[in-house]
């Protein structure tokens, strides 16, 4: 939100107001090409958006920052797209440290490589650090919100269920 500002102006070292907008915000991210995901916005956006303390996107705009919107950190986007709040609709968060593990193969293929051999070893709590890791590395490449597909695979039930203390937890 902006807010008006008393500023001091020196003219023969008398104070005057002087009105000006200004606005602080945690992150300012400018020069790329946002794509708003707005109903009826197709077209990218060539532009800014500044968040707040809480982590929300709080303004933003086409074209160059407006004067007087500053930030602790920014960020210059030229010949980026940015995606804000990417969303992920279908994850394995779990199943994130196997990646790379018989990558040339078939879903089974994979399957039997990272699972079977691994599976007599899991034990209480590797679920939900696997999980961890999983949001972690989403959240490392912007993806900030994912709808987390889990199957037990015929595990302990218990022992699988353990992934929910990371879906439910805030990282």
């Amino acid at each position: 939100m902006k807010k008006p500002m008393i500023r001091h102006c020196l003219l023969l070292l008398i104070p005057i107001f002087c009105t000006a907008e200004e606005s602080t915000y945690k992150l300012l991210v400018q020069g790329g090409q946002i794509l708003t995901m707005a109903p009826g916005e197709l077209d990218p956006v060539d532009g800014w958006f500044a968040v707040d303390a809480a982590g929300k996107i709080a303004e933003m705009g086409a074209g160059t920052v407006p004067a007087g919107i500053r930030a602790e950190t920014v960020v210059d986007a030229e010949g980026k797209i940015i995606l804000p709040g990417f969303i992920s609709a279908h994850s394995h968060l779990w199943s994130a440290p196997f990646r790379g593990i018989a990558s040339e193969s078939t879903l089974y293929g994979w399957i039997a490589a990272a699972h079977t051999p691994f599976s007599p070893y899991y034990e209480e709590g590797d679920f939900y650090t696997f999980t961890q890791y999983g949001g972690l590395d989403f959240l490392s490449h912007g993806i900030t919100t994912n709808y987390n597909w889990v199957n037990n695979n015929g595990y302990d039930y218990d022992q699988w269920m353990g992934h929910k203390k990371g879906v439910k937890r805030r990282i």
